[in-house]
């Protein structure tokens, strides 16, 4: 299958070239974005265009920037079985089991809205689930860290804070199974190095902590998700993702509007549920514009500092996956 998926992408998908060089943009500091609704707004406006087709972005010296699988999803399925309508039911779900809890007051891509938001929807229908492992704020540098085997990362506390939440997590994290599985082909067959790195990044935490117990599946590759309900996503760069990395993106529900923008390559993408966007999440801004309706998005991330194993060497060996 990995190598059909391989075929499509590489042969059947158009490519367009921005001017943006990567290797700028990863040895770059990355800075907070600041921008306000109205410009959003209005950038997401004047992007006369929206993709409604698949779609791979480069840039000028070759690497892929953002690539857009309409109906991706489905790809490594028959027509007629998908992940898209499990995931929906396994988010709702999770939802009336363990409502998700609002966005801390200091993220900036969510809070903005959040309570115009919560007055719109039901608690079980607004709000963010981190489902990670990673390391606490303000403990990356602490001396138990840095003597840690596991770097001082840990298992989010989204997951874990009562014993109700956990088995609704896992029971979502096993109903979800076929969708990480289904991401993790298609991030084989969009960049196959960098699948390899993260995957065998995921084993080794996985050896060797309680992540082991969320491993629904062998091709698991990222570390988190953030689950989102009806949360507007405001113009950002997730500063604390692997610079020369990806995230996957998918969402689901029934919605008008909620086109996925990325300003610096003037790419406005009609992202709706059962396409899947890959991204360079940590140099490039991107938001998504408003919507009427339900919707639910699932990003899966790696956060930097836990990108130790993620080394070249696994690049240039080119390991065969077990």
């Amino acid at each position: 299958m990995p190598g059909n998926l391989f075929k499509i992408i590489r042969d059947k998908i158009p490519r367009r070239v921005s001017s943006l060089c990567f290797a700028n943009l990863k040895n770059s500091p990355v800075t907070r974005v600041n921008r306000s609704d109205e410009e959003a707004l209005r950038i997401s406006q004047n992007i006369s265009t929206t993709v409604e087709e698949s779609l791979i972005v480069e840039s000028e010296d070759g690497e892929k920037l953002c690539v857009f699988l309409k109906g991706g999803l489905g790809w490594p399925w028959s027509r007629k079985v998908t992940p898209v309508d499990e995931a929906t039911d396994a988010i709702d779900e999770l939802g009336h089991e363990y409502p998700p809890p609002p966005p801390s007051p200091d993220d900036i891509r969510h809070t903005i809205n959040y309570p115009i938001l919560k007055a719109r929807y039901s608690l079980a229908h607004v709000g963010l689930y981190h489902l990670a492992m990673w390391v606490p704020k303000g403990q990356g540098h602490s001396k138990a860290s840095v003597a840690d085997e596991l770097r001082g990362a840990v298992i989010s506390k989204g997951v874990i804070a009562t014993a109700y939440k956990f088995n609704a997590v896992e029971k979502f994290f096993r109903r979800t199974a076929p969708l990480m599985q289904t991401i993790s082909l298609l991030f084989e067959a969009v960049d196959r190095p960098q699948y390899i790195r993260y995957h065998r990044n995921y084993s080794d935490f996985a050896s060797k902590s309680p992540l082991r117990l969320f491993q629904t599946t062998h091709r698991a590759c990222f570390l988190g998700l953030a689950l989102l309900r009806n949360l507007q996503v405001e113009p950002h760069k997730d500063i604390s993702d692997v610079k020369d990395g990806y995230v996957a993106m998918v969402c689901f529900g029934d919605f008008c509007g909620g086109e996925f923008v990325v300003p610096e390559l003037d790419l406005k993408l009609d992202f709706k549920p059962g396409d899947v966007i890959f991204l360079r999440s940590a140099v490039l801004e991107h938001f998504v514009a408003p919507f009427d309706g339900q919707r639910s998005s699932i990003v899966y991330f790696t956060h930097g500092n836990l990108s130790d194993n993620l080394s070249d060497d696994l690049l240039e060996k080119g390991m065969r996956l077990v």
